[in-house]
């Protein structure tokens, strides 16, 4: 039995579990420190299946990074899956999380490969873990579509 989850309910939970990320460590005793990457690594270079993703504009403010992501991955597009890629290797965390999200909601299963891949090289596990989550869910079958009934009998 496949259970529909509305996309915009689990972009909710993992937006919910990114912010709740550095409370784990903090109630242990431990600051919870975001993994820093150096500026080279982000999206430039990397290949997936031979494609290179795009170079980030690192020079770009945050809100316009922002305002990007949430365009390309409103755009339902197989063509905006590489440029979302691209922004999980951004040097900002929450940046990776919105690429991240931003990917389970475009649906496309090609986004799949490239999210795998920035799990494995992810250095927070907490990040790769909802990396890998986010393929799976991207990987699960389509639930058939119901015919809308005729108005019930009284």
């Amino acid at each position: 039995m496949v259970i529909a989850v509305p996309v915009t309910l689990l972009v909710r939970k993992l937006s919910k579990m990114d912010a709740n990320a550095g409370s784990s460590g903090a109630e242990a005793g431990a600051a919870a420190k975001p993994a820093v990457r150096p500026p080279s690594s982000a999206g430039s270079g990397k290949k997936v299946n031979g494609d290179e993703l795009p170079a980030v504009d690192l020079s770009k403010d945050k809100e316009q990074v922002q305002a990007e992501i949430a365009d390309l991955s409103t755009q339902y597009d197989a063509s905006a899956v590489k440029p979302l890629a691209a922004y999980l290797y951004h040097t900002d965390p929450e940046i990776r999380a919105s690429a991240r999200n931003g990917l389970i909601q475009l649906g496309e299963a090609g986004a799949v490969p490239y999210l795998r891949k920035a799990a494995k090289e992810e250095l927070d596990p907490h990040e790769a873990k909802q990396l890998l989550e986010a393929a799976e869910f991207l990987e699960l079958p389509p639930e058939p579509l119901k015919p809308k009934s005729a108005k019930p009998k009284q």
